[in-house]
């Protein structure tokens, strides 16, 4: 008896052995191919030759992404609004090597509806340089939540990819625009010429040296300012409603290479702002005009440390008597 169960066992081992081979084969051949079986790839692109996304939300409202001849994006409503760079970066890096989480068909089902494609909830369809498109589709989220089903128009294929790439696309066009009024970011300005109301400052910014009108400032203090500054942003966009200026700001960014000028004026409870060259304007918080006033009245003349007070010498003790 205990030689026939070796015999058995034997060849079941056989058998699995075999078929891991096959399978391990299988597995090479493909991975030679360019992909696996269990999760290809959708879609290849060169990120720099993404000139355009059109994305199609709950088959009514569309956002689209266009790239501007100097390289920057834009989100083309009307009015149009500037694209926030790393919003639209981390989706072109999303969509350029798009791989699937899961290949559940390989050709299409007769009924999309169980997968909501029937009519699908969001299509994004991505332009490149040479003028070819390719249009995603994408359906319901999978029951666990981590997946939604997507296909590729023209690819019989259907597939699961993550959702965050579904959530990624499925944005107002807000959510993709720049809200900072500002783009000097976190290197300090060389300039600052402010006007609040009655009251001008002009802040410079050399060396180590922080002045206002020409007098040397506490650094902290006026590095507080030009952070209130920097955090100016829209809760919204609006196409009109700008009126007569009464905070306007001039900032020289650190290399002296670009001029950026926001004016400020009030409407109602809130303040609509305007820079140069951007069409769209931007309603701002008081909240913020109001702590970056606050920070202004806070500023601080540098104060020079005091001068290390001089301790007279103290004359060494006498030597010890010799005891020799």
């Amino acid at each position: 008896m205990k030689t026939r169960g070796l015999i058995i066992a034997a060849a079941v081992l056989a058998v699995l052995s075999g078929a891991l081979y096959w399978s391990n084969r299988r597995q090479a051949a493909t991975a030679a191919a360019g992909g696996t079986p269990e999760a290809p790839r959708i879609l290849t692109l060169t990120q720099a030759d993404v000139t355009s996304i059109n994305i199609l939300r709950n088959r009514t409202e569309t956002v689209t992404l266009a790239k501007l001849e100097y390289g920057d994006w834009q989100v083309a409503q009307t009015p149009p609004l500037p694209g926030d760079s790393s919003t639209i970066s981390n989706l072109l890096s999303t969509l350029s090597a798009l791989n699937s989480d899961r290949l559940v068909e390989e050709t299409t089902p007769g009924d999309l509806t169980p997968y909501g494609l029937a009519e699908p909830v969001l299509e994004a369809e991505i332009t490149t340089k040479d003028g070819k498109s390719s249009k995603l589709l994408f359906g319901d989220n999978t029951p666990a939540g981590a997946s939604a089903f997507a296909m590729l128009s023209g690819d019989p294929r259907l597939f699961t990819v993550s959702s965050y790439v579904k959530s990624s696309l499925d944005k107002a066009p807000f959510d993709f625009a720049n809200k900072k009024l500002f783009d000097f970011g976190f290197d300090f300005p060389q300039k600052v010429e402010m006007r609040l109301g009655a009251r001008s400052y002009t802040i410079t910014f050399s060396g180590d040296e922080w002045k206002s009108n020409d007098t040397r400032m506490d650094a902290t203090s006026v590095q507080s300012v030009i952070a209130r500054i920097r955090d100016l942003e829209a809760t919204r966009f609006v196409a009109e409603g700008f009126g007569r200026p009464i905070i306007e700001f001039t900032v020289t960014t650190s290399d002296g290479q670009r001029i950026e000028r926001v004016a400020l004026s009030r409407s109602g409870n809130e303040y609509i702002g305007r820079r140069d060259e951007r069409p769209a304007l931007y309603v701002v918080s008081p909240t913020l005009i109001t702590d970056l006033e606050n920070y202004v009245g806070q500023m601080q003349v540098w104060v020079p440390p005091p001068a290390e007070s001089e301790t007279p010498a103290v004359p060494a003790p006498p030597a010890a008597p010799s005891t020799k």
